[in-house]
């Protein structure tokens, strides 16, 4: 919600944001629960691939490639969501979200970022 509380014209990428849906409704959405899933586990196989980087790289740029089709879906919107993911990571974290945490985090979605740009500039 915060991202598209901060970015109010991304509201269109969102079918979870029906235009005269008020935030509590966006909330209880299904549709917010299987965006938010599959964010989610966009994230969960980057990280399951660790080991095998080459993989996790294809599969952010296969990810930033899904964006291309979303017309006016610019490189600079990944990085305009990281302010929101970094939000949702110390909402989930609570006290366990340190500096420590938060600098794996930025450098996590950093390296998302790259990838997903570049996956949607191919």
């Amino acid at each position: 919600m915060t991202l598209l509380t901060t970015n109010p014209d991304y509201r269109k990428y969102a079918t979870f944001a029906e235009f005269g849906k008020d935030e509590s409704q966006m909330r209880s959405s299904e549709e917010l629960e299987v965006f938010g899933t599959s964010v989610l586990m966009a994230i969960d196989k980057m990280v399951a691939s660790f080991d095998d980087v080459d993989a996790g790289v294809a599969h952010l740029q296969s990810v930033g490639k899904l964006h291309a089709k979303l017309d006016g879906f610019t490189p600079n919107m990944f990085a305009n969501m990281k302010d929101a993911f970094m939000y949702a990571a110390s909402v989930a974290f609570e006290d366990r979200y340190n500096d420590q945490v938060e600098q794996c985090f930025q450098t996590l979605f950093d390296f998302c970022i790259k990838y997903m740009q570049e996956g949607l500039q191919s």
